[in-house]
Parts: structure tokens; sequence; C-alpha cells
């Protein structure tokens, strides 16, 4: 029933982005171009143009389409840093987690011999480290968001855990994408958005779970090697 339920959306997804063309319209260009269009028919409609930003953001992502970065840098333009972040956030998360499924349910198989050299790393990584490993990845702005999901879809992961881990991991650089969309206008390309030093600071917040594992783990042995010595004196 879950395969049945997720081919049917999944290929009223496909069906409906070919016939409405929008896969051609999310160019960084042409939004630019039409940018104050864009926000005086939001002014207008906020509700309605909130709905169908949601509605094609989860489209593209869960289908993999390119996009997803000049609608966060829209979504910044438009709605600004808070709720434009937390749209995003929340949109990008749902199509991620379609993706996600239907490469469990679906696909497995298929994407099992795909990816089967990457896998066998991935999967291995996160057998030895669990949901950390997950999480630098989604911290790091350069990891391919299409291959993660894909991938995550393979591995024993909770449903509930990989939703909660993309949201949150993903959160800085949606942050830095947003942020950087109020000034959208002024932009020549999304590149110039993901400077060395910004690229550097998200790659190190990505380690910081590991850090404080290695931490803890420190200090518990040394904890424990106190007491141990502690009760030899006594």
């Amino acid at each position: 029933m879950k395969k049945i339920v997720l081919i049917v959306f999944i290929s009223s997804l496909i069906l409906g982005i070919y016939f409405s063309g929008i896969y051609r319209l999310i160019t960084f260009e042409n939004i630019k171009t039409n940018l104050e269009l864009i926000k005086e028919y939001y002014a207008s409609n906020p509700l309605a143009f909130t709905a169908q930003f949601v509605g094609v953001y989860v489209l593209i992502t869960s289908l993999s389409i390119p996009g997803a970065i000049v609608l966060t840098l829209l979504s910044g333009a438009i709605f600004g840093v808070v709720t434009g972040t937390v749209i995003v956030g929340l949109a990008s998360t749902t199509g991620a987690t379609i993706a996600f499924l239907y490469s469990r349910y679906i696909f497995r198989d298929f994407f099992r011999e795909r990816f089967k050299d990457k896998l066998h790393h991935f999967d291995k990584r996160f057998k030895e480290e669990g949901s950390r490993y997950f999480f630098s990845i989604r911290m790091v702005p350069v990891s391919p968001f299409v291959v993660v999901n894909i991938l995550m879809g393979l591995t024993p992961i909770k449903l509930w855990n990989y939703i909660w881990i993309t949201f949150v991991g993903m959160f800085p650089g949606t942050l830095v994408y947003v942020y950087a969309g109020r000034k959208m206008s002024q932009l020549d390309s999304p590149s110039e958005i993901l400077t060395f030093p910004i690229i550097v600071l998200l790659t190190a917040t990505a380690f910081l779970p590991f850090l404080m594992n290695r931490l803890l783990s420190l200090a518990s042995n040394r904890h424990s090697y106190s007491n141990k010595h502690h009760s030899k004196i006594l």
C-alpha cells in the first residue's frame, strides 16, 4: 500500500511539473528580472503566493529538479529572513523526506546498484558514527543534496530521526541563502554567496557533534581514571 501511494503521488508530481512548465521559469535570471512583479503579486495575494511557493519548492526538491537555491534566495527577498528561513526549512525537509521515502520503498534495489560504491562507504560510516555522521553531512553546504537523500533511504535510520536532523542540519546553510536573498537584485549569480569563509565556517560547524562527543569521551575517561586512582590510594 505504501508503494502504491508513493508511486501515485510521485507520478502526479512529475506530470504536474511537466505540464505546468514551472521548471523552465525557475532560473536566477528570470526571477531576478521579474522580482518586482513577484513582490507585487505577494503583496496582493500573500496566502496564495505562499502556498504556491511551498508547493513548487517541495516539488523540485522531492524530484531533484534544479531551482531550490534560486527559490531560497527569493524567499529572503519576499518573506524576510525569519519567515523565509522557516518556510524554506519546512519545504526543503518535506521534499527531502519524499525523496527518502521513494528511495527506501520504491527504487531501493535500483539505487543500491546505481550507488553501490558510494553506499558501501556511506553505510559503513553511518554504522560507526550513527546520526552524528548524517548530521555533519547535512551541515556542509556543498554536500550533494540529492545523493544524500537517496543514500539515507537505503540505511536503517528511522524516519523521524531523518526528518529532524535534515531540518536542523540544513538550517545554517538555509539561513545564509535566505539572508543573502534580501539583496537578490544586487547579485549576479548564486555562487557569489558561498564565499570561502562561509564554506569554512559551515563546514567547521558540521564537525561540532564529533568534537563534543570526543570531549565528553575524554572527560568520561579522565573521570574514570581519577576514580580508579583514588581507589588505589585508599
